[in-house]
């Protein structure tokens, strides 16, 4: 490897904090982007050193201390999307603060979309990558390492004499990529995440909210494109055998896409079973793309979830959106799930400029009639849509309707608006609000599903008792009841359009502490309080020492590479385990010598703690809040 002539230092950073709901996270993923330029870069020999903070949940200062701690590289590369754009440039002026002075480029799908603002507002940014950045980094690295023009390099935004220029990207050939790198493998799995697969990019459809096509846009008449099954097949296999995945995300942004996306589909299905792999996997999809004969076969290879973009309920609101399908489409693809057994996560778009209380009443009727069919996390499917707002993000075509132009009001790098009907806009106020209140269960939940329930990592899997599971599944179902009952009552109680709520929101609060303090017991009682002790820490090499950082404390310590193999298990397989998979490459002495300076750091108060905390809500404080809300000005 390329590492000592030239550097390179990778970064996801972490988002930007909403305080609301858009801040709760169920997914946990790593960047596949980055990790699959990481991995053109290894196979022309460039190591990286790659940490994903957003993964970790780091702060920006911590994500600065860690930077200048580390030796500076010749390179910073840094993954930016629209919810971490101002954290971003935060961290950036406070590392050009401290003399930290590698080349910066950024790349994504913001900024590509937005990157003459973004290096207007940013000085110390470099450069910007345009759409997929394989090859467009591979050869930025491959001049700036031998101290060539950068000029002609396609897809690169750079500065010259004062001014920002652009060179057009050429399209990707995608099977010439090696797979993407997996960087962050003990990390996912001790977070209740998982490595994914894309095994294809783009979109042939044209919601107006969506930005994929946009992003996109220099690559001609192939809005849709493919990479080969045996390459992806290939990929799953390394992660079901390697790394003892159970469970797969397929995370293209539409994996069928038509016609040709179905034969595509049964060659995927072919080729799984003739290689006799045994997992699980999700999909994204529109509703007009689920067929009922290909589901039955996809679900015999192991197909388990289905992403649909639903949006919403109402004839308009899809014509608005873009969507190119009708509610009739959207029941009859659910109802095919249902009846096939296949779980599905609905993604929902319930307000808009243009939200009226007849519109809510149509989709909350939907999530009502599905109270009785979810199971598990997909409860979220009721939950999530309810409190979901449409985003005008740069590149949607969404921006030129004339009403959002008119109403749409530029904060910083983004889009924000009011609902036109000011009743329907203090109602979305109050319930996001409300749903702040829910989401710590919500949260406690999810983290039961991807530790214990449903884990995708298979050493965690374990089995459970049908009771538990029973008492598991009432709970999420008695929470998706009592958010869609308090939303339906708010609703029926209307005064000539004015909200009238505040017996509604006493009972609320009620019902939801006695929930909390139920799944409290039911955490107790089935001992899973430890699922939710984690040390939290990030490992990384300086010269020839690992050192350990600590997150809950934020300090450094040096560590052996036992220390750090022995760390990154220490949250997967208890100490036993730990001990049998390492002995034949240390001894014994070692390995329980090292066991024992982990427990020291804990019982010192470093590295963990419990991100369990259910507490009861204050009722006096929660209708005050609500108050204000309900008074606020529009």
């Amino acid at each position: 490897m390329k590492t000592k002539e030239f550097s390179i230092t990778f970064l996801t950073p972490p988002k930007d904090k909403k305080g609301d709901i858009r801040d709760l996270r169920d997914d946990i993923l790593d960047n596949y982007g980055l990790n699959s330029i990481i991995a053109t870069l290894n196979d022309n020999g460039y190591d990286v050193d790659y940490f994903n903070a957003d993964l970790l949940n780091l702060s920006c200062e911590q994500v600065v201390k860690i930077l200048l701690y580390k030796q500076q590289p010749s390179l910073l590369g840094i993954s930016v999307l629209e919810n971490n754009i101002e954290i971003t440039c935060k961290l950036i002026h406070e590392l050009a603060k401290n003399d930290y002075t590698p080349k910066i480029v950024v790349g994504g799908f913001f900024p590509t979309l937005n990157y003459e603002e973004i290096m207007k507002e940013c000085p110390e940014i470099d450069f910007c990558i345009l759409g997929e950045g394989e090859i467009s980094m591979l050869e930025l690295v491959k001049r700036l390492e031998n101290d060539n023009p950068i000029h002609d390099i396609p897809g690169l935004v750079y500065r010259e004499n004062n001014e920002i220029k652009a060179i057009p990207q050429q399209e990707l050939k995608l099977n010439e990529l090696p797979a993407a790198a997996k960087t962050h493998m003990p990390y996912l799995f001790e977070r209740g995440g998982s490595a994914y697969v894309v095994t294809s990019r783009g979109c042939y459809s044209n919601c107006t909210f969506c930005s994929i096509k946009a992003f996109y846009n220099y690559i001609k008449d192939k809005a849709w494109r493919q990479i080969e099954i045996k390459k992806i097949v290939d990929e799953i296999e390394v992660l079901a055998t390697k790394w003892e995945h159970r469970i797969i995300p397929i995370w293209d942004d539409n994996i069928i896409s038509g016609k040709s996306g179905k034969t595509r589909a049964y060659e995927f299905i072919d080729e799984i079973k003739k290689r006799n792999l045994h997992v699980k996997f999700f999909i994204n999809c529109r509703v007009d793309d689920v067929d009922r004969d290909l589901f039955i076969k996809l679900k015999e290879i192991g197909l388990a979830r289905v992403g649909l973009g639903i949006e919403n309920l109402v004839p308009e609101h899809l014509k608005f959106y873009g969507k190119g399908i009708n509610v009739d489409k959207i029941k009859n693809a659910v109802n095919i799930l249902d009846e096939l057994g296949i779980k599905s996560y609905l993604t929902f778009i319930l307000f808009n400029p243009f939200t009226k209380f007849e519109d809510i009443r149509v989709n909350l009727d939907f999530f009502l009639n599905r109270l009785e069919k979810e199971s598990g996390s997909s409860f979220g499917n009721l939950l999530l849509p309810s409190v979901s707002i449409l985003g005008l993000s740069v590149g949607s075509s969404i921006l030129s309707h004339p009403t959002i132009k008119e109403i749409a009001v530029k904060k910083g790098f983004h889009y924000d608006y009011k609902i036109i009907d000011k009743e329907v806009e203090l109602f979305k106020r109050l319930v996001f609000y409300m749903s702040t209140q829910w989401w710590p269960v919500y949260i406690t939940l999810v983290h039961l599903e991807y530790y214990i329930f449903n884990p995708f990592y298979e050493p965690l899997a374990k089995p459970v008792s049908t009771d538990t599971i029973g008492e598991y599944n009432s709970i999420w179902h008695d929470l998706a009841k009592l958010h869609l009952s308090s939303y339906k009552n708010i609703l029926d109680n209307l005064s000539e359009s004015k909200l009238n709520c505040e017996s509604i929101l006493s009972g609320f609060i009620t019902e939801l502490n006695q929930l909390i303090q139920r799944l409290k017991s039911f955490i107790s009682d089935n001992k899973f309080d430890n699922s939710f002790m984690k040390i939290q820490y990030y490992t990384f090499k300086k010269d020839i020492d690992w050192v350990l950082f600590d997150i809950t404390k934020s300090e450094f310590f040096i560590i052996t590479e036992l220390d750090n193999k022995v760390i990154q298990k220490y949250n997967l397989l208890d100490e036993k385990q730990i001990i049998n998979l390492l002995i034949n490459e240390y001894e014994y002495s070692s390995i329980t010598a090292s066991l024992e300076k982990i427990r020291t750091l804990i019982s010192n108060g470093n590295l963990v703690y419990s991100n369990y905390q259910l507490t009861e809500i204050s009722e006096t404080q929660f209708k005050r809040t609500a108050q204000i809300i309900l008074k606020s000005k529009y």
